[in-house]
């Protein structure tokens, strides 16, 4: 959401956006995929396939997390797997971006875009749960320079 606006921003683990109509139409197919699931298994299981996907491989899914994750509704979840989706968001730079080094994906996508961003040691795609101080001290150091 944040890449939307015109205003300086340091994002953690964001995608730029999708380019092309047909990365856009797959990313709909993905995410309805993901919606028929959230209506008709229980929220627990739900949310415990969403964090088992390779993305979140270095995030630990403890009870703490989780209960933090069971208080969100079914329909604040459907809201923005359908409305905030990289099928509606158009392809932007206009940010500083960071990401985890054992965030391969993220990764890959930075460096065949050509956009420069900021690596953190240590941490996966979920780095500001993985090390809150790591980002922390990283977002500040940014802000610094």
């Amino acid at each position: 959401m944040a890449l939307r606006y015109p205003h300086p921003k340091i994002v953690l683990s964001a995608h730029p956006g999708l380019k092309t109509p047909a990365e856009k139409s797959a990313r709909r197919l993905h995410d309805q995929k993901w919606l028929d699931l959230l209506y008709t298994v229980p929220l627990e299981e739900f949310i415990k396939a969403w964090y088992q996907q390779p993305l979140f491989k270095s995030l630990i899914l403890d009870e703490a997390l989780l209960k933090r994750r069971l208080n969100q509704s079914r329909e604040v979840i459907a809201h923005m797997l359908t409305h905030e989706s990289l099928a509606h968001q158009s392809f932007s730079t206009d940010a500083t971006f960071l990401y985890g080094k054992l965030d391969s994906k993220f990764a890959e996508i930075y460096k065949s875009h050509q956009i420069s961003a900021i690596e953190l040691k240590g941490v996966g795609h979920a780095c500001h749960l993985e090390n809150p101080k790591l980002v922390a001290n990283t977002l500040r150091e940014t802000l610094i320079l």
